[in-house]
């Protein structure tokens, strides 16, 4: 299983759909709100590309989607995205580890 914000080299989608059975690609809502919470202005499109790409292989996605009082009421948003990348949706808590204090 690989875990991911997205952010994955052209070169290594080949040994991604060749070795890999589940991804899990982080979303946290819509574009703005997505960047802001990752602290970087291309991770939502990142991530998006890496969904596109990846659509129509067989290999098992899920987005993740770590929720808090500033996202909770996206979760319709980003069921819709799972649904159209053919991944199922994973929410949980935040984690208070890297960029997120657990403040929110």
């Amino acid at each position: 299983m690989l875990f991911t914000n997205g952010y994955i080299k052209e070169e290594l989608y080949d040994i991604i759909i060749n070795n890999i059975d589940i991804i899990q690609v982080s979303i946290d809502g819509p574009q703005e709100l997505h960047n802001r919470f990752r602290k970087n202005p291309n991770v939502f499109q990142r991530a998006i590309n890496t969904l596109e790409i990846l659509k129509d292989h067989s290999l098992k996605k899920y987005i993740s989607m770590s929720i808090t009082k500033d996202n909770v009421e996206y979760i319709p948003y980003v069921s819709a995205l799972a649904e159209v990348y053919h991944a199922k949706l994973r929410v949980s808590p935040p984690v208070p580890v890297g960029r997120y204090s657990g403040k929110d």
